[in-house]
């Protein structure tokens, strides 16, 4: 009667030979646990039959070898035992494989493959086993890529898809000679080596018989360093597993000949070939097989590696076929920092005990920021459940305690692993169901290779969690919304995988369609020309590239490539020009020079780009390319690309005028006059640059009349570039476009030899600061440093006349300030109350405010809506008319006038209590934000039907007496907080939100909380619906006055009013 049972079977080797110091082995059979099928007991041997049909006789101890016709035999190395009493504990040790007789010679190895490799696809179904579909198609497209060309491919393959059955099944069916596999990770390596000796599951699956030799694989360890040495190893592999630091750690001779010997080479988690290191060794592969293996072709930093594209299979399509398991998103919310790794050890503990309790065998991968994170997440992990055994490890634990740590989750002596980034990539533990995570990453690039871990197919496990922190994750704006409390991950994370997979896709296709000689000289990937051109039209155009080859100056080197599809041609020459530093025959300077055209049908434009528009004859350029009657696009009508830029600021300009000085350039302030010119129309514009907002993004853009030039101060790829002209030149021939208004449009500095007879309402850090995270601005007074969040900067007179006095406020004192304008540097900053201000950025040195003011200006804002900064002035008028039915009028018989703040014991005769009274129904979440450094005195946020958010920002005055009065001072306060304020809605309630976690904390730890409606996860969410619907912004403003103030004010200053609300009793 037959019975099954699981043995473990030990490693057997059939040849092993160490060449200086590496090691090439190949194996017989692996270290694994097999079922076997018990047949019977004969002459003293257990005999048994596994899956592959394979028999294996097992001897007890001390018995005689009686049975030749066996293929496989073993001794059992232990007190003799019946075949009912084996188990995987049982100690074996081989006595007889079929694989002895296995040649070494890796050249007869390849041909005992030749024909053996069988395509059978996995049929759940059915119940058939075999290759996957994504392995498959991907085997297929990179041979018959190999039919074709030698040049790179990449195969793009998401995680638990399986990428490593590929690669050796790419091997055993190409029949690769000498194959060099490169990965990133130590582990990576140790787990590759592995699977590369037995081949991994390729005879389970039958795709290969069992009965041909495995392939002699080399695992590279130890730097080489003699060429003849690097050889010999080479020769004695069929596989050679080797990291790119090893590899760069061999002499350049030795890796070079290393290389030599080798025909094909794989690299596993291909996106690091954006970095040089591993570069030069793809480069020794030139005109050899190289395969890019990976999850994500794109980097988080945006360089890219070349090659072709040959199979992609989607994220969405491994979702589909379970090969990608779901993921289920546990989000945390704790805004405490230092509460945060103990609430989500509490989540992950809660989900492993639940998955445990549906008999799903899963394990935890917790990821923290550094070493010194893992002994005290371990503690927190441990102190929860002892039962899990929670251990770490880290880049500083020896190799012999890693693979301790690595068997106590095998045998599940413990169910949490806490570790830094060590198991991001090519860690192979199915069974990794749970994710905590501690530290996020910041990229989409590695959250997909870290989430992949998670996500593999396997028996016994379930879908995939992920525990993280959602209170506010500081995250790459691609990322943001995985990190919503509400985020389904399976769906942003294949949209988002996809998106970014179909841009590199998008411009392969456009590289692979170019023809000519560059490509083989230069790789277009790597192309960056600068944003500018030049544009031309024809009534008849025809395109012709080829004839810019004819019209080019004369060079010594030249290379081109013609795109017929996009119409573009690049074209790469270099001249040999005198040295600038002296006369000599026989020293010349090399000079390089790119050249791009692009047709575009659409818009009917010729657009032309040099890096060095001199040494081009730009308009016969262009006459070949398109036809003689090329016309170029010049004059005013390029203005027009400064259309849809909001708040345009010009920062140089030229003008052309009458009389002696024929052209005058104007930069910075000096702009001004050359506007003011032109709009008298005493001067006409020749060339303007500047910078302003575009769909919410900050753009530079430059355009020259005469030369009909157009540039921005940027870069990127071509397809980048191709995307810019179209923008820049929709907008430019786009005749409902006044390019008369859009220069009266611009903000204009004027220099300032004494202060204007404004009143000043409010003075605002500089752009720098007000760019900046509040948590990375340091201001120091005295001996004691605040945060930016910490200190407020207000007016301290206002005053037409005389110089600015403004106080910046900190928790413990004031300090006062002087600002003057004139003098020999135009202005000055003196202190003449308090303590010395000192303000430093990040890890920067501290500079004194008035050092610091020199390059970034405190901002001066008036009643009339201008500003200034030092010594300089910039009107902008007032937007609109205030509408005196917004005004509200309160009761405030119950109310103290004179206390405006209710403080943390919520005083009921504030001027804030009654507010936060007032508005408590409209509003959502409410949150006292009082203090120095406050975006306002209340903060309300509140969800619209139509999924859009509101924020208001409530600013209160308090009375100095009992009796109500007419206060000026006090309108003009609020009419700076109300501009001041605006900051926030440029800044996005993102930035906002950090604010109020901050502030929030500090009374937390006081036993108080500032939310007085709602809590910071009600706050988050609706942050998170800013990521996707646009913000309303409102500004309510309270001033304790009479009805006639407040007509007199309206009467006064209509245009002053536009965010004011007045209250009165």
């Amino acid at each position: 009667m037959s019975r099954n049972c699981q043995l473990y079977l030990p490693l057997r080797e059939a040849n092993r030979r160490k060449i200086g110091g590496n090691t090439v082995i190949q194996v017989a059979e692996p270290a694994q646990i097999c079922d076997l099928t018990f047949q019977k007991t004969a002459k003293s041997a257990y005999l048994y039959n596994d899956s592959l049909g394979r028999e294996f006789a097992i001897y007890p101890p001390r018995t005689k070898q009686s049975h030749s016709e066996v293929p496989c035999q073993l001794r059992i190395c232990q007190d003799a035992i019946g075949p009912e009493d084996l188990t995987c504990d049982t100690k074996l040790k081989w006595l007889q494989h079929p694989a002895d007789d296995w040649v070494a010679d890796p050249k007869s190895i390849v041909k005992e493959w030749q024909g053996h490799f069988r395509f059978i696809q996995e049929d759940e179904k059915s119940g058939t086993v075999g290759l996957r579909e994504p392995q498959i198609g991907a085997i297929h497209a990179t041979a018959a890529h190999w039919t074709l060309r030698s040049n790179p491919v990449t195969v793009v393959m998401p995680t638990g898809t399986g990428k490593t059955e590929t690669m050796l099944s790419l091997l055993v069916y190409a029949q690769c000679p000498r194959l060099l596999v490169v990965v990133p990770s130590d582990a990576l390596r140790s787990q590759l080596f592995t699977k590369f000796q037995s081949l991994g599951c390729l005879r389970k699956i039958q795709a290969i018989p069992h009965g041909i030799p495995n392939p002699c694989t080399g695992l590279l360890k130890r730097g080489i360093h003699d060429e003849q040495e690097a050889r010999d190893f080479a020769n004695c592999c069929n596989v050679i597993v080797a990291t790119a630091s090893i590899l760069n750690s061999c002499d350049e001779a030795s890796r070079k000949a290393l290389a030599g010997e080798c025909t094909h080479l794989f690299v596993d988690e291909a996106h690091h070939l954006g970095a040089k290191t591993w570069q030069h060794i793809k480069d020794l592969f030139e005109e050899k097989h190289v395969v890019q293996f990976t999850a994500t072709p794109f980097r988080r930093d945006g360089k890219r590696f070349s090659g072709k594209l040959v199979y992609n299979y989607p994220l969405g399509r491994a979702q589909k076929a379970g090969y990608f398991k779901y993921v289920d998103l546990c989000p945390v919310d704790e805004i405490d920092e230092a509460a945060s790794d103990r609430k989500i050890a509490e989540r992950t503990i809660a989900k492993l005990r639940e998955d445990l309790e549906k008999t799903l065998d899963h394990l935890v991968l917790a990821r923290v920021k550094n070493i010194s994170d893992v002994e005290n997440v371990v503690s927190i992990y441990n102190e929860i459940a002892p039962e899990f055994n929670a251990i770490g490890i880290h880049s500083q634990v020896s190799q012999t305690e890693k693979l301790k740590c690595l068997e106590k989750l095998e045998n599940r002596k413990s169910r949490i692993l806490v570790c830094v980034d060590m198991f991001g990539e090519g860690f192979d533990l199915p069974n990794l169901k749970i994710a905590a995570m501690h530290e996020i990453h910041r990229s989409l690039p590695i959250t997909l290779q870290f989430v992949g871990r998670f996500t593999r197919k396997a028996s016994s496990v379930g879908d995939a969690s992920v525990v993280v922190n959602v209170a506010n994750p500081s995250v790459d704006k691609e990322l943001q919304a995985l990190y919503a409390e509400d985020a389904n991950w399976n769906e942003l994370l294949r949209r988002q995988s996809e998106s970014k997979i179909e841009e590199e896709v998008r411009l392969q296709e456009l590289i692979d369609s170019f023809e000519g000689t560059l490509p083989d000289e230069l790789p277009l990937w790597n192309l960056r020309p600068t944003m500018s051109a030049l544009m031309f039209t024809a009534e008849e155009a025809k395109w012709q590239p080829e004839k810019l080859l004819e019209v080019l100056p004369s060079t010594e080197v030249q290379w081109h490539a013609i795109n017929p599809s996009e119409k573009i041609i690049v074209v790469v020459f270099a001249k040999k020009d005198d040295v600038k530093w002296g006369r000599y025959k026989d020293i010349r300077d090399w000079t390089w020079h790119l050249i791009v055209a692009n047709w575009n049908d659409e818009l009917g434009l010729l657009f032309l780009h040099a890096s060095n528009y001199g040494v081009l004859n730009t308009r016969r350029a262009a006459c070949a390319i398109i036809g003689d009657d090329a016309k170029l696009v010049n004059g005013l009508r390029v203005c027009r690309a400064f259309s849809n830029i909001e708040r345009p600021m010009v920062k140089n300009l030229g003008a052309s005028r009458t009389g002696t000085v024929r052209y005058t350039m104007y930069f910075g302030p000096d702009v001004s006059a050359g506007l003011s010119l032109i709009e008298k129309s005493e001067a006409s514009l020749n060339n303007l640059f500047g910078w302003g907002y575009e769909n919410g993004s900050r753009i530079t853009q430059g355009c020259s009349f005469k030369k009909g030039k157009l540039w921005s101060v940027t870069g990127g790829t071509i397809n980048d570039w191709q995307q810019w002209c179209c923008g820049v030149g929709s907008k430019v021939i786009d005749e409902n476009i006044d390019e008369n208004e859009i220069t009266s449009g611009f903000l204009k500095p004027q220099e300032l030899e004494a202060r204007p007879r404004k009143v000043p309402v409010e003075v605002e850090w500089g752009e720098d600061i007000l760019r900046s995270a509040e948590d990375r601005v340091i201001i120091r007074q005295g001996e004691d440093e605040f945060r930016l969040n910490e200190v407020d900067i207000v007016i301290d007179s206002h005053s037409d006349e005389g110089p600015y006095k403004f106080k910046i406020i900190s928790p413990k004192s004031e300090s006062v300030y002087n600002f003057q304008i004139g003098g020999s540097q135009g202005f000055s900053y003196s202190l003449i109350a308090g303590l010395e201000i000192e303000i430093k950025k990040s890890s920067g040195e501290f500079n004194s405010l008035a050092d610091w003011c020199m390059r970034d200006p405190l901002l001066f804002m008036y009643a009339d809506g201008a500003f200034s900064y030092n010594n300089f002035l910039v009107e902008a008028e007032c937007q609109g008319e205030f509408d005196a039915d917004s005004i509200e009028t309160l009761d405030w018989a119950t109310v103290d006038i004179k206390r405006e703040s209710e403080g943390q014991d919520k005083r009921k005769d504030s001027i804030q209590y009654k507010m936060i009274e007032n508005i408590w129904d409209d509003y959502d979440v409410i949150f006292n934000d009082d203090d120095s450094g406050e975006a306002a005195d209340i903060i309300a946020i509140r969800r619209e039907s139509n999924d859009q958010v509101t924020l208001c920002l409530v600013h209160c005055k308090y009375s100095l007496h009992d009796q109500i009065g007419a206060r000026v001072d006090d309108f003009y306060q609020l009419c700076g907080q109300a501009q001041k304020c605006i900051k926030w809605k440029h800044g996005g309630m993102k930035a906002l939100l950090e604010h109020m976690k901050s502030r929030h904390n500090k009374w937390r730890q006081q036993g108080y909380s500032r939310f007085r409606k709602g809590a910071y996860g009600d706050a988050s969410k609706l942050e998170q619906l800013t990521r996707r619907s646009k913000l309303q912004f409102e500004v309510m403003v309270v001033l304790t006055c009479p009805r006639i103030m407040y007509q007199l004010l309206l009467e006064s200053y209509p245009s002053h009013l536009s965010c004011i609300a007045v209250a009165e009793p």
